[in-house]
């Protein structure tokens, strides 16, 4: 199963010129699908038709934190005079 997932993140996607295997997929794309794949076996292990679930164990890769940037104080004077239509309070 782990080898699965680490295939969805090589080439997991569609297919094109640049990458006739498939394109890379996104951490998070990959980390989504094998939650999915996790909670289907697990309802099989609750329905007794698998004795375990085999991703029970399966490391899901990690999606990086991106960095916020948030308004200056110029910025978000700007945005506050837009929004209030330039009146102070």
């Amino acid at each position: 199963m782990a080898v699965a997932v680490n295939r969805l993140s090589d080439r997991g996607g569609q297919v094109t010129k640049q990458h006739p295997q498939g394109r890379p997929l996104a951490p998070k794309t990959v980390r989504h699908i094998a939650f999915l794949v996790q909670a289907c076996l697990q309802q099989a292990v609750d329905w007794d038709i698998v004795l375990k679930n085999p991703m029970s164990k399966v490391k899901k890769p990690k999606v990086p934190r991106r960095l916020v940037h948030g308004f200056g104080r110029d910025q978000s004077a700007r945005c506050r005079d837009i929004l209030t239509g330039g009146r102070s309070e």
